[in-house]
């Protein structure tokens, strides 16, 4: 399970434009309506939902039993654990999570520079500049998701996550809609990236609204 989700963050980093254009999507078009996301895919329309309270009860069982063998299984370690392992090697995860912190502080000054001038120079420099610090800050979740990939609060986050859009991934078939996968093995297993990709995507903005890029740069306790 654990080589397939990294290998659709590998995809990630490929599809960086893509990504890009999704936020676009999210800044501009306000497709958030009543706590839900619907998109488009060929010829087929999808949504993402905020959970209901049986799904929450599912997703809390589920995500109890994920835990508990997370913990059990000797070959995940806490990140705090992982942390000081990887300082010795030195390789400094906090220094990291706040670069990726400063860089979002920096890009929202621009942002809010960008936003008040009409002067084409200065928009293509701001612009510029905010194209590089996302571009660093991009590979530096890249290289903390490689770090981190098995650590208890990844795989649990992970986890939490997929097991979401499985429950509220859905379909819309003539007015009705209905859940796209019957089971969250055959969320897991399917080999369309694309529907997935973008329903992790959604899942995590619906939850982390704003702040979901840096919600894994939180500092460690």
């Amino acid at each position: 399970m654990e080589n397939k989700k990294i290998t659709r963050e590998g995809l990630a980093k490929e599809g960086l434009e893509a990504i890009r254009k999704i936020e676009q999507e999210i800044q501009f078009e306000n497709i958030i309506k009543d706590n839900k996301i619907e998109f488009q895919i060929e010829d087929k329309v999808y949504r993402v939902r905020k959970i209901n309270s049986l799904e929450e009860q599912e997703l809390e069982k589920n995500r109890r039993i994920r835990y508990t063998s997370l913990v059990l299984d000797n070959t995940y370690l806490f990140k705090k654990e992982w942390v000081g392992k990887y300082l010795e090697k030195g390789i400094d995860i906090i220094k990291k999570e706040k670069k990726i912190r400063a860089n979002q502080y920096e890009i929202e000054t621009l942002l809010l520079k960008l936003a008040k001038t009409a002067d084409p120079k200065n928009i293509d420099v701001l612009t510029k500049s905010i194209d590089k610090l996302k571009n660093e800050q991009f590979e530096i979740s890249i290289e903390l998701t490689n770090l981190l990939q098995y650590c208890v609060e990844t795989q649990l986050s992970n986890f939490v996550i997929s097991y979401t859009a499985y429950l509220v991934l859905e379909e819309k078939n003539n007015e009705n809609w209905n859940r796209v996968f019957k089971s969250f093995e055959e969320f897991d297993k399917s080999e369309n990236n694309t529907l997935i990709g973008k329903a992790l995507y959604y899942v995590n903005f619906l939850i982390y609204g704003e702040n979901y890029e840096s919600k894994n740069t939180e500092k460690t306790s």
